[in-house]
């Protein structure tokens, strides 16, 4: 069951920077007082996997306090000390994300300005998105304009609400007949796994799985791209200070780097692990549970996986 609090304090503690479990987690706490961990995943709505994860975030942001016994308890940090704390932090890490946009942007103004000289010499036409809210946009009109097949390999860092806007763009690509190959890195599946992602991946992509959508597992590319009908390609472009997140995105229009890019697919392709294979390995039905579905009900090609 989810937390209960005031309305809007959930989201509000979002804003100084929690995860929503950790949000969740918090707004529990405060509710129950002194609790084990299953009690407070149960409160929160957190599933019991990710749930100390969560409390020992919140001990770490000195949100909470742990009590070693059997079984541990967390406390929470009484609400005004903890909007101090969480204020104090929330203004260090603005000033420090300023001074490292102000960093950055020289070397990439010049990157910026290199991408568009290459881009004449070779008569290329590009397109730079930055930022997590244009790249995604980017992202979904990359696949809106697929006109017969899209192969990319992707990366989830966290579940996000807007993301929605690719899962539609992806739904509506496979209901138009283009052909679609998606890789994930292994442990991309756990987060698209989340509770979060059920509703989206359930209704908007788990009906193409195994007709025009394939998925496949591989750790061995090293950024996030794909290729839109042997025409386009679009490369993720990582933090330097944060290798992890992503924090902008480069479309090309070059049919010579096309071709380049999607035999380097096909060799990862060749060696990636079926998602089913994955899920089998891992006990049938995972996938079907996760996503709410009765009895393994998701197809393998048509096949029960």
């Amino acid at each position: 069951m989810p937390p209960k609090g005031p309305p809007g304090s959930v989201e509000e503690l979002r804003a100084f920077g929690l995860t929503a479990y950790e949000a969740q987690a918090y707004a529990a706490l405060l509710a129950l007082g002194p609790a084990d961990a299953a009690t407070i995943g149960q409160r929160a709505g957190i599933p019991f996997g990710r749930v100390y994860d969560v409390l020992h975030g919140l001990v770490g942001r000195h949100l909470a306090q742990l009590r070693e016994g059997r079984p541990k308890t967390f406390v929470p940090v009484p609400p005004a000390e903890a909007l101090e704390v969480l204020l104090r932090t929330r203004k260090r890490e603005l000033v420090e994300e300023s001074e490292r946009l102000d960093a950055l942007a020289p070397a990439l103004g010049d990157e910026l300005a290199r991408l568009g000289h290459a881009a004449t010499l070779r008569g290329a036409s590009y397109h730079v998105s930055l930022g997590r809210r244009d790249t995604r946009l980017t992202l979904a009109q990359v696949v809106d304009e697929a006109k017969v097949t899209l192969l990319a390999a992707l990366e989830f860092e966290a579940y996000d609400p807007a993301d929605r806007v690719i899962f539609q763009a992806i739904q509506r690509a496979a209901e138009r007949g283009v052909e679609i190959r998606a890789l994930l890195r292994p442990q991309d599946l756990g987060v698209v796994l989340q509770e979060e992602f059920a509703g989206p991946i359930s209704e908007l992509v788990l009906p193409y799985l195994g007709e025009k959508l394939e998925v496949r597992l591989s750790d061995k590319a090293g950024v996030p791209f794909s290729v839109t009908d042997d025409q386009r390609v679009t490369l993720g472009v990582r933090d330097p200070l944060h290798p992890a997140q992503h924090f902008a995105a480069v479309v090309l229009k070059d049919p010579k780097l096309a071709a380049d890019l999607r035999g380097k697919f096909e060799t990862l392709w060749a060696s990636a692990q079926d998602v089913w294979d994955f899920v089998d390995a891992d006990g049938a039905g995972l996938l079907a549970e996760v996503l709410g579905m009765p009895g393994g009900g998701a197809s393998r090609g048509g096949e029960a996986p």
